[in-house]
């Protein structure tokens, strides 16, 4: 049994390791990588398909580690807004980027080659897609000149919401149902409550399918 045990260890090591190795060596790629827009703001097609691509990596990156679903849960029912952003709507902007893993790939892969970014969340209700979403990177307008690339993460109903998104181990104890009724039972984003709802039965280990939606922006 002991010897069953080493060898689960030593794979959950190895892909930990393996995991490590993978994010620094796309880091790597992508920090070497000089994709500028020209001074006319306009950009060859061939370089928009790297940073689309460049885009497409990071959120890949980000969901594998965990990054993408933490940044998802980390809100602040107290002032409702995600945790540490002080922006007028609750988001993350300049003067308060993301910091965690998925902002730091965010920022030093785009925000120091382009204008700005925007990270936008749209996540099913029972009777479909909302709309209307939810902004959780506003760096600039979307107007302008941009390449857009989407990932699908998935919440669970065992998890909960986090009280920062600085990739520690900041687990909050409040489950995600809980944190979108609040304390009265109903759901009231006024008064801070988690704004994705649930779209699966209470029974169900599925909470929410949510689609995120990079833009870089130059």
């Amino acid at each position: 049994m002991r010897g069953s045990d080493d060898r689960g260890q030593a794979y959950t090591l190895e892909g930990i390791i393996g995991a490590m190795v993978l994010l620094t060596a796309v880091l790597m790629a992508l920090n070497s990588a000089v994709l500028l827009p020209s001074t006319s703001g306009t950009i060859d097609r061939g370089v928009q398909s790297d940073v689309g691509q460049q885009a497409t990596d990071v959120l890949k990156i980000a969901d594998e580690q965990g990054s993408l679903s933490e940044t998802l849960r980390c809100w602040d029912t107290t002032n409702a807004s995600f945790y540490g952003a002080n922006g007028a709507d609750g988001t993350y902007g300049y003067s308060n980027p993301m910091d965690n893993s998925l902002g730091t790939m965010l920022n030093k892969t785009f925000s120091e080659r382009f204008n700005s970014y925007s990270l936008r969340a749209s996540y099913r209700t029972a009777s479909g897609v909302d709309g209307r979403g939810l902004d959780i990177v506003e760096q600039g307008n979307a107007l302008r000149k941009s390449i857009t690339v989407t990932h699908t993460v998935t919440l669970y109903e065992d998890q909960n919401l986090t009280a920062s998104c600085n990739g520690g181990d900041a687990d909050t104890g409040e489950g995600l149902r809980e944190a979108y009724y609040g304390g009265d039972g109903t759901h009231d984003r006024e008064d801070g409550d988690y704004p994705i709802p649930p779209a699966a039965p209470e029974s169900s280990n599925i909470y929410n399918v949510v689609e995120v939606r990079l833009t870089i922006i130059w």
